[in-house]
């Protein structure tokens, strides 16, 4: 805080600078799966057939890397997004909650869906089932999208191209969630800072209006004895 000026200047820190990018091993093979991962594999959405044994390792290598973080992963599948697609997990991290929705990519490049709902007739009663959407051309490449718990907004995403798979960009995408979670620490720690420098110049401030109110009253402060006025 200046003396003069009694203006406190806040100089808030590169934070991403300081955010290393950590290696993230997909396993080559599913052994233990977590719970949630299990669940992918057997439902049927936005991979096809093939890509879902390579979407399940990735699903897994980030779980890993979040409970490594200390950040939690429920087993369930997450519910209740606004999105179209269901998310495919739910990552609770030391600042916010994130879904986590995997697909694969079409001829063109889009993201769609490998499976869709039928809904026909068997005896006497209407049957639905899942089914490979026909109109669906896999690409075999995979596209993976983060976003705050509701699916309003993305936080991050990774495609995969033929230059990079989607196993090389997993460290930038948890690398965003690091970052988010090291903003928020010092976010809370700053406020702290600012608190108790705002409680300790209240203080001053109290102290002054008393020291000014005993001179007014013709009083030492603290001494008791009157001063004289002529």
């Amino acid at each position: 805080m200046d003396p003069v000026l009694g203006v406190t200047a806040y100089l808030e820190p590169d934070i991403p600078a300081t955010i290393p990018t950590t290696a993230v091993r997909v396993p080559s093979q599913l052994r233990s799966p977590h719970a949630a991962v299990e669940a992918f594999r057997a439902h049927r959405q936005n991979v096809s057939k093939a890509q879902i044994p390579r979407a399940a390792r990735i699903l897994q290598a980030l779980v890993t890397a979040a409970q490594e973080r200390q950040w939690k992963v429920p087993a369930q599948r997450p519910s209740g997004s606004r999105r179209d697609a269901t998310p495919d997990l739910l990552i609770s991290t030391l600042s916010q909650e994130v879904v986590v929705t995997i697909y694969e990519l079409d001829e063109r490049g889009r993201p769609g869906r490998a499976f869709v709902e039928d809904y026909g007739y068997g005896y006497g009663s209407r049957e639905q089932r899942t089914v490979t959407n026909r109109h669906f051309g896999g690409s075999g490449r995979l596209m993976l999208t983060v976003h705050d718990r509701w699916g309003e907004k993305l936080i991050a995403s990774a495609r995969e191209t033929k230059n990079e798979t989607l196993d090389e960009q997993l460290p930038a995408v948890l690398r965003t969630l690091d970052i988010a979670d090291a903003e928020d620490a010092w976010e809370r720690e700053e406020e702290t800072r600012r608190r108790a420098i705002r409680e300790e110049r209240w203080e001053e401030v109290k102290q002054e209006a008393f020291v000014q109110l005993a001179y007014q009253r013709g009083q030492v402060p603290g001494s008791g004895v009157a001063i004289l006025r002529r």
